[in-house]
C-alpha cells in the first residue's frame, strides 16, 4: 500500500536525522573519528542483525546464488556512501549536509533517464525543483568547503545505486516466500548489516577498537540507523526507489527544524547558530523539496 510506504520513508528520515546528530557527536567527541565510529557502529548493527536472522528466516528464501549480487551491491554501494557521508559531517553540520543528500532524486532521475525509464513532465519539473531546493541550501551560511562537496555527491551517487538493489533484494525475498514487504524488508535489511557488521570487523584492528566509552556512544547512532534502514528497506519494497527517496529527502526539513533546537539548546557543538535570514533561507529550501514530493505524487 502506498499509505504504508509514506509512513515508513517519513519514519525512515526522522530516524536518520537522529543518528547524523549522534554520528556528528561521536566524530568530535572520539579520536578516529568517521573511520572508528564506521567500524564500531556496523559490527553493532551486524551483532543485532544477526541475533535476529535466525528468528526472521522464512521458508522458500531465493537460493544464494540468486540471492548474492544485489545484496552484495546493497552492502558494498551503502558501505561507500556511509563512510563518505561520516567525513562530510566532519567539514559542515548535520543539518546542513542531510538536506543536500536530496541530490538523490537528481542522481536516481538519471539512472532512470539511462535505463530508459519515462518520467512525465511533472516528474522532471519535480526534479528542477529538487535543484533549486539544492542550490538554496548551498548558498544557506558560508560556502560548502569543496571536501564536503565531493562528499556529499560521492554519498548520493553510491546511495543510489544501493537502493536500487535494496528494492530488488526486497522484492526477490517477498516473491519467493510470499511474506508481506515489511517482514521481506526484515530479513534483507537482516542480511545486508551481517555482511556489512563483518567488513566492520574487519576493519578494527587498522581503525583501533577504542574504550568502552566509544562503544556506549556508538550505540545510539547505531540502533537509530539501523531501524530507520528497516524502515527504509520497507518503504523502497512499498513505492520504489524513486518515490522512496523523494520521501526521504523529507530527512532535510527535520534535520534543520532539530538542528535549529539543538543550537537553541546551547549545543553549539553538534549546531553553530545560525543567523534568522540563514534559517528561513533553509526553510525555503526545503519547502521547495516538499512541492517536489507534492510534483512527484501527482502522477
Amino acid at each position: 500500500m502506498a499509505a504504508l510506504g509514506i509512513l515508513y520513508g517519513l519514519a525512515c528520515a526522522t530516524g536518520q536525522s537522529a543518528s547524523y546528530v549522534f554520528s556528528r557527536k561521536f566524530v568530535l567527541a572520539h579520536s578516529g573519528g568517521p573511520l572508528r565510529l564506521f567500524a564500531v557502529s556496523h559490527v553493532i548493527m551486524g551483532i543485532i542483525s544477526a541475533a535476529a536472522l535466525p528468528v526472521l528466516w522464512p521458508a522458500g528464501m531465493p537460493r544464494w546464488g540468486q540471492l548474492a549480487p544485489p545484496v552484495a551491491a546493497m552492502a558494498g554501494f551503502y558501505l561507500v556512501g556511509q563512510l563518505s557521508f561520516f567525513f562530510v559531517i566532519r567539514y559542515v553540520e548535520a543539518s546542513r549536509a542531510s538536506p543536500l543528500l536530496g541530490i538523490k532524486i537528481l542522481v536516481l532521475a538519471a539512472i532512470y533517464l539511462v535505463l530508459h525509464e519515462a518520467l512525465s513532465s511533472w516528474q522532471w519539473l519535480a526534479v528542477a525543483m529538487g535543484t533549486a531546493a539544492v542550490l538554496v541550501l548551498g548558498r544557506s551560511g558560508k560556502l560548502l568547503p569543496w571536501q564536503a562537496a565531493v562528499g556529499i555527491l560521492l554519498t548520493c551517487v553510491t546511495y543510489c545505486v544501493s537502493d536500487l538493489n535494496i528494492a530488488a533484494t526486497v522484492n526477490m525475498v517477498k516473491d519467493a516466500t510470499q511474506l508481506s514487504v515489511a517482514r521481506s524488508a526484515m530479513v534483507s535489511a537482516a542480511v545486508c548489516y551481517v555482511l556489512c557488521g563483518a567488513v566492520g570487523l574487519a576493519l578494527l584492528p587498522w581503525v583501533g577498537r577504542g574504550n568502552a566509552r566509544a562503544w556506549l556512544d556508538a550505540c545510539p547512532f547505531a540502533l537509530c540507523w539501523l531501524g530507520a534502514m528497516v524502515l527504509f528497506f520497507a518503504c523502497l519494497g512499498e513505492v520504489g526507489p524513486l518515490y522512496g527517496n523523494i520521501l526521504q529527502s523529507t530527512r532535510g526539513i527535520i534535520s534543520i527544524l532539530l538542528g535549529a533546537v539543538l543550537a537553541r539548546m546551547g549545543l553549539v557543538r553538534l549546531e553553530r547558530r545560525t543567523t534568522r535570514g540563514v534559517f528561513l533561507q533553509r526553510l525555503v529550501a526545503a519547502g521547495l523539496m516538499v512541492a517536489a514530493i507534492a510534483l512527484f505524487l501527482k502522477d
